[in-house]
């Protein structure tokens, strides 16, 4: 499972990519337009906006699957393994629920959007919306990989770099 979160990541980075020099020629170009001929482009302010949105609820994603997300550990470090294994499993399990309330809520407030048009682009805000639960859905499979490496014989409780 962990070859398929690596393949998974790489797509999500590759999209993150290119959104973010859509991102950079788009700013540009708004930029540019302002202060150089003095006739504003509308549309670049939304499309970076979009932009945007999509990158940091990837990017969310992709946090979940380096387990770069914030952890507070309060627990003594004396812990056995067993159970710090079972409250590495329980993390888990709260995060996959958090990750189905992205889906399943975002997926809710993306098909409002189908009713609902960007001011000047004039897209249809699903597309916009989508990204809640697409970054849920890819939370879910990183957690799903992350839950067989845990529960796999010689399983180790963190991979974190600080760990």
């Amino acid at each position: 499972m962990t070859s398929f979160n690596s393949m998974l990541e790489k797509i999500q980075t590759v999209f993150i990519g290119i959104l973010l020099a859509i991102l950079l020629v788009v700013v540009s170009l708004q930029v540019w337009t302002r202060f150089v001929s003095y006739e504003p482009l509308m549309w670049t302010e939304e499309v970076a906006r979009f932009s945007l949105v999509w990158i940091v609820f990837q990017g969310a994603a992709i946090a979940v699957n380096k387990k770069a997300h914030f952890i507070l550990d309060v627990l003594p470090a004396s812990l056995s393994q067993q159970t710090r294994k079972i409250l590495s499993l329980l993390s888990y399990i709260f995060m996959f629920w958090m990750a189905y309330v992205l889906v399943y809520h975002g997926w809710v407030f993306a098909i409002s959007g189908l009713k609902r048009l960007s001011p000047t682009v004039e897209m249809p805000m699903f597309w916009v919306y989508l990204a809640i639960p697409t970054s849920g859905i890819f939370m879910m499979l990183y957690i799903v990989g992350h839950v067989i490496e845990l529960l796999s014989v010689g399983g180790s409780i963190q991979n974190r770099k600080d760990a």
